[in-house]
């Protein structure tokens, strides 16, 4: 079924309940880079329903970075163009989002900038929760910031000595640090 010929309404949409399109929209989101039709399989998909913008939550419940928000940051077609608490939302560039880009559209780096302010925000009102710290050591290490990262994640682990994320994510970065 193509769902371009039941619904036109729906084009460039993703959020249909049937077992087929949920599989496709949690790979999208967990950043499944495989390989379709010689392109990684979101952009491959975003371009088989139109998919010309897309409005997420940036931080998954645990406090993981949603992989496709990196994806998305990383390519040069797509252009952030909002923010706010939880939810951020980029357009393709192109003739048909060219107006959008032109008036709201953010620097990478800005918006990045951005989303660390949103996850200091979030430190800042509930400073006993470990996610805003793990998403901002997530954001930190995508952009290199390496040891902001490290001192984000052991922030993590002070209000939450338990979390699996943040222990995970530290090791990782003092075997970066640290190989052997």
């Amino acid at each position: 079924m193509d769902i371009r010929t039941q619904d036109p309404s729906l084009a460039g949409s993703f959020f249909l309940y049937s077992p087929r399109f949920i599989t496709q929209a949690y790979l999208i989101d967990s950043g499944y880079t495989g390989d379709l039709a010689g392109r990684p399989y979101w952009k491959t998909m975003f371009d088989v329903y139109s998919v010309r913008f897309v409005i997420t939550p940036f931080m998954q419940f645990g406090g993981d970075l949603i992989p496709l928000v990196g994806l998305l940051l990383d390519d040069p077609d797509w252009t952030p163009v909002f923010i706010s608490g939880n939810s951020v939302v980029f357009v393709q560039k192109g003739r048909d989002n060219g107006h959008v880009i032109e008036t709201y559209g953010q620097r990478k780096e800005d918006f990045i900038a951005r989303l660390i302010s949103v996850c200091n925000d979030m430190i800042r009102s509930t400073p006993g929760n470990a996610f805003p710290y793990i998403a901002k050591g997530d954001i930190l290490l995508r952009s290199g910031r390496l040891e902001e990262a490290l001192l984000s994640y052991r922030n993590a682990l002070r209000v939450s000595p338990l979390n699996p994320a943040a222990r995970s994510r530290i090791q990782q970065l003092e075997q970066m640090r640290n190989p052997r």
